[in-house]
């Protein structure tokens, strides 16, 4: 795992600059604290941070070929590199390490730009071919890794964070108000948009090629959403286990230790067991003990631990951590309003004193059906797909509006209004912070002048005409890897945990559970009100029952009580007038009304304030 960095200036007579790269790898020590490498050949300047994984003495960054005229810099790992080592060995090709960076020259001299369709992994990558004068870059299959871009007539860049961009002077730094409408839509920033308008995010499964002066971008892969589903191996339970431990395996690969993020919920039990089989060893594991966590919750990761007989360590994450929050949303490149960014940079940086490298369970939920939300469209389509439809609606109504007397949930709310949308909104409207017309409300008028014709929802919607002649399920899955998965999921895991030198590895999100997942049938993923069910009937033989009844428990923040207690001050200070001084765009008479009804109670608008928050936190930050 890595920091990468480079550009390349097109006027071929240019000389790039060492202030100039060496100004961005700076900024990305924390992702590579091992080592850090310039390479500048005439218009060309690659950078390199590095966290040693694999092969740590040898493999240092740029990797070249044999004449030294094509060179690699990579964040990430390559999990079949010793496979394609030896096929390049077989070839003729001279390899001096075994750092999984030292096949890409190579295999681009064999396969030319096909070589990424070669290679299995979580990756970023520049490429630079010097005879040619050309740079690819490559971001993975589903995006685990981030890469972000500058271009223009005169320059590409590349950074694996968009703090290093910023170092160079000519990149203009104004605000992307679509992208601002995109995070307070949803509370992240669609890809491929940056906050800032001249910069953007490689999408997943993408190439982008600079030659001559030009650039393109290409797709390599797409989730295979041609396939029908309909294809079962009555032995669906051996098959499942038997696939997601290959890649458990594979994931393995290092020459440091490796831990498991333990939570005691099914999907890092099951990673935990697997990997344990896999290494014949004993599992490092570390739960996070959160000072708002039900206690039960503790008791069954410890109780996992147990069971795998691992090397287990709880973290345990105190209230006095809460006055690290503004700092560490500081952080960000971007505003970012998943509040459980904040516990997973806790464990990360407490689990960083001991490995550099964790297995998470993340990503099962949108490929197997994990989520309330794919129960609710459920519910939805039987209750419109019936003929006592308007009966069923007015008793559901009736039935919503007690529940919320007796109690203040707002998924009742949510749950509510929801089935009066068409079926692609009422999938979204779980993950919605504001609305259009609230958008409207929260910015004054001439921010958002030209951009009444923007909308949010129109790149989930070519996401969604793509996706949904595989059903109503699989097209809301496909659409939930293809943009919240992305843009939300795997960016807070990059960040949280990169910010503290720690690779996080993700099996359940390695393209080839993911192409498995796309082809079997719905009801292996959702069967009646059972998500994941696949994985439930699988992990029967190999976790303990208790590990598979358990309920699916978040971890964000309790946001509703933290804003009116412990972060109070913190949700005041939207009220003083230096705030409305400094952030001239936004309704304050707006926000002041949140800030009140939260406060007293009469609502709980703690997600909205939040996002407001981070906002302005990130903002101050990045215009110092």
């Amino acid at each position: 795992m890595c920091g990468i960095s480079g550009f390349q200036l097109f006027d071929n007579s240019a000389k790039a600059s060492i202030e100039t790269i060496s100004a961005m790898t700076k900024t990305l020590r924390h992702r590579g604290p091992d080592d850090e490498q310039h390479f500048i050949t005439e218009n060309f300047a690659l950078g390199s941070n590095r966290l040693a994984i694999i092969d740590p003495a040898g493999g240092k960054q740029p990797a070249f070929n044999e004449q030294k005229n094509i060179a690699a810099i990579l964040n990430g790992e390559i999990y079949n590199c010793r496979e394609i080592g030896r096929w390049l060995t077989s070839k003729g090709h001279i390899l001096k390490s075994n750092s999984d960076t030292e096949i890409l020259p190579h295999l681009y001299e064999e396969l030319g730009e096909k070589f990424v369709e070669k290679i299995e992994g979580m990756f970023a990558l520049a490429l630079l071919d010097i005879e040619r004068k050309r740079i690819i870059l490559v971001r993975d299959r589903l995006g685990i890794k981030p890469l972000y871009y500058y271009l223009d007539n005169e320059l590409l860049a590349f950074a694996s964070e968009i703090k290093a961009l910023l170092t160079i002077p000519s990149i203009n730094k104004e605000l992307n108000v679509k992208a601002l409408i995109d995070y307070f839509t949803f509370g992240y920033i669609l890809t491929p948009q940056s906050p800032y308008k001249s910069i953007l995010s490689l999408p997943p499964a993408s190439l982008l090629i600079a030659e001559n002066g030009k650039a393109t971008t290409k797709r390599y892969w797409n989730i295979p959403v041609d396939e029908k589903g309909k294809y079962i191996n009555k032995n669906f339970k051996e098959e499942f286990i038997e696939k997601l431990e290959s890649v458990v395996e594979s994931h393995l690969l290092s020459d440091v230790p490796l831990g498991v993020f333990l939570s005691g919920g099914l999907d890092s039990s099951i990673i935990s067991v697997l990997m344990k089989r896999a290494s014949k060893g004993t599992v490092n594991s570390f739960t996070a003990n959160l000072w708002y966590q039900n206690k039960e919750d503790i008791k069954s990761a410890e109780e996992m631990a147990y069971f795998l007989e691992s090397n287990h360590i709880t973290v345990n994450i105190g209230s006095s951590d809460v006055e690290k929050i503004v700092s560490i949303i500081s952080l960000l490149d971007e505003p970012f309003a998943d509040s459980s960014f904040i516990p997973t940079f806790l464990i990360s940086e407490k689990a960083s004193k001991n490995l550099k490298v964790v297995l998470s369970g993340d990503g099962s939920d949108e490929n197997f059906a994990g989520y309330p939300s794919y129960v609710a469209d459920k519910y939805r389509d039987f209750i419109y797909g019936s003929p006592l439809k308007s009966g069923l609606l007015s008793i559901n109504n009736l039935f919503l509006s007690l529940a919320k007397k007796f109690k203040k949930d707002s998924r009742i709310e949510r749950l509510q209004k929801g089935l009066k949308l068409d079926e692609l909104y009422a999938h979204l409207y779980w993950r919605i912070v504001f609305d259009k017309e609230e958008i409207k409300q929260l910015f004054v008028s001439d921010f958002l002048e030209n951009q009444e014709d923007y909308s949010p929802f129109s790149k989930v919607e070519e996401h969604y005409e793509k996706f949904k002649k595989r059903g109503r399920l699989n097209s809301m899955l496909f659409l939930d890897i293809s943009t919240w998965l992305v843009d939300d999921i795997l960016k807070k895991v990059d960040l949280a945990s990169m910010a503290n030198s720690l690779e996080v590895r993700v099996p359940f999100i390695d393209h080839r559970i993911v192409e498995y997942a796309a082809s079997l049938p719905e009801n292996l993923k959702l069967n009646g009100i059972t998500g994941k069910f696949i994985i439930k009937e699988s992990a029967k033989e190999l976790l303990p029952e208790k590990i598979l009844k358990r309920r699916k428990k978040g971890f964000h923040l309790p946001l509703a009580h933290l804003l009116r207690n412990e972060l109070e001050g913190l949700t005041l200070s939207l009220t003083g007038s230096e705030k409305k001084i400094k952030h001239r765009e936004l309704n304050w008479n707006y926000i002041n009304g949140l800030v009140k009804k939260h406060l007293q109670k009469n609502n709980d608008y703690a997600q909205k304030l939040w996002t407001i928050i981070c906002y302005i936190v990130w903002k101050e930050k990045n215009e110092q």
